[in-house]
């Protein structure tokens, strides 16, 4: 029996059974590279304070980002996603954290910072954080929470009293030139301009207080 003939039976006998396998595998194929390409967050931040930061102060920061923005990706889901790489007790975990920093510092992927003051000095001491004429601390390149009423919302997470919204400067030209990057920092922008425009959080007065 010649190739041509072993591959004409081979067709008649399992033609079928080819043709569905080539169609799981298919299926397969297009599945898995879509869900290794798309995003399973709107936005996100890198939160990193020398202190510890709970996994339940990490959650709760990021719902309330989550009610802050757009479902940018048209997925019909909104979330924001806190990446958190502050200080640990545990030597460990310290040190991870430190070298998921230094990944991060380096990838365009996060644009937006959230910092304590430890925080702010260390990163800005390399000229991490860009000047935005809307950013009213520190030279106009954070805006500080303090009293805010984010802040306000988080108050039972025990999260640092001055924590620092930046935007990391972008240093590559080709970065710069991206689309998904620049829209990452725009999107960044009108955050930090949103939770702004809600000014600051309403005090309590003590009936001694009011006139």
């Amino acid at each position: 029996m010649t190739i041509k003939q072993k591959l004409e039976n081979y067709w008649y006998h399992y033609k079928w059974h080819t043709i569905l396998g080539v169609f799981i595998a298919f299926t397969l194929v297009v599945g898995i590279t879509q869900c290794s390409t798309v995003q399973p967050y709107d936005q996100n931040c890198v939160l990193y304070c020398n202190r510890v930061v709970h996994d339940n102060g990490v959650l709760a920061l990021e719902q309330e980002l989550t009610k802050r923005i757009g479902d940018h990706d048209k997925n019909g889901e909104t979330r924001f996603e806190v990446t958190n790489v502050s200080y640990n007790n545990a030597q460990n975990t310290a040190i991870s954290n430190s070298q998921k920093l230094l990944q991060l510092a380096s990838s365009s992927d996060y644009v937006l910072y959230v910092v304590d003051e430890h925080g702010y000095e260390y990163l800005m001491g390399n000229g991490m954080f860009r000047t935005c004429d809307f950013l009213p601390d520190k030279d106009h390149t954070a805006w500080n929470w303090n009293g805010s009423v984010l802040q306000q919302s988080l108050q039972q997470y025990n999260l640092p009293k001055d924590l620092y919204f930046c935007i990391r400067v972008i240093e590559d030209p080709d970065q710069q030139n991206d689309p998904a990057v620049q829209k990452r920092v725009e999107q960044a922008k009108q955050l930090i301009q949103k939770l702004i425009a809600e000014g600051l959080a309403p005090t309590t007065q003590s009936p001694t207080d009011v006139k």
